[in-house]
C-alpha cells in the first residue's frame, strides 16, 4: 500500500514536470512565431501595419481576443440551424421507419437541408468578408422550420406508436392476470 502511494507521488511529478514543460515549450514557439511575423510584417514595406507589428509581441497577441461578439452569434447561430436540422432529420428519418404516416415532412426536409446550406455558405462569406447581410436572422428561420418539422415527425410517431403501446399494455396486463390466477390455483388457494 505504501509502495503505491509512492508511486502515484512519482507519476503526479512526472506528470506535473511534463506539464510544466509543455507550457515552457509551447510559450517559446508562439514568441517565435510571433517575432517572425513581426519581422516579415515590418519588412513588407506596409506602413499601415508597420505600426502595428512593432507594438506586437507575444504578451499581446495571448491577450488578443481573435473573434468579436458579432462572429460569436453568427456561429452560435450556425451550430443551433445545424443541429436543428440533423435533430429533424433524425426524427423523420425514425418516423418512416416505424412507418409513421409523415406526409411530405420528407420533401421539406430535404429543402429545409438545402437552404440550410445557402444560409450556411452565406454565413462563411459573411464572416470571412463582413458582408452587410442579416445572416443569423435567416439561420434563426431555418432553424425554427427544422424544429417544426422535428416536432411533427415526433407527434407522428407517438400517434402511430400510441395504439400499439396501449395493445401491448392490455395484452402484458391479461397475461400478468392469468399467470397470477394459475399461480394462486397451483397453491390451491
Amino acid at each position: 500500500m505504501e509502495q503505491a502511494a509512492v508511486g502515484a507521488l512519482v507519476l503526479g511529478a512526472v506528470v506535473l514536470a511534463a506539464a510544466i514543460g509543455g507550457v515552457l515549450w509551447a510559450r517559446r514557439v508562439v514568441r517565435r512565431r510571433v517575432r517572425a511575423l513581426r519581422q516579415r510584417v515590418a519588412a513588407s514595406g506596409v506602413d499601415q501595419v508597420r505600426g502595428w507589428a512593432q507594438r506586437l509581441d507575444a504578451g499581446a497577441l495571448l491577450h488578443l481576443e481573435p473573434f468579436d461578439a458579432t462572429w460569436r452569434e453568427g456561429y452560435r447561430s450556425r451550430w443551433r440551424m445545424q443541429r436543428a436540422v440533423r435533430g429533424a432529420k433524425d426524427a423523420v428519418r425514425r418516423a418512416e421507419a416505424v412507418g409513421a404516416p409523415i406526409g411530405d415532412l420528407a420533401a421539406v426536409l430535404r429543402r429545409t437541408e438545402d437552404a440550410a446550406g445557402q444560409v450556411d455558405v452565406l454565413m462563411g462569406v459573411v464572416g470571412r468578408y463582413g458582408a452587410h447581410v442579416d445572416a443569423p436572422a435567416q439561420a434563426s428561420s431555418v432553424t425554427r422550420a427544422a424544429e417544426a418539422i422535428r416536432r411533427a415527425a415526433i407527434r407522428a410517431v407517438a400517434d402511430c406508436s400510441g395504439p400499439a403501446v396501449a395493445r401491448a399494455a392490455a395484452e402484458a396486463d391479461d397475461e400478468a392476470t392469468a399467470v397470477l390466477a394459475g399461480l394462486q390455483r397451483a397453491r390451491g388457494v
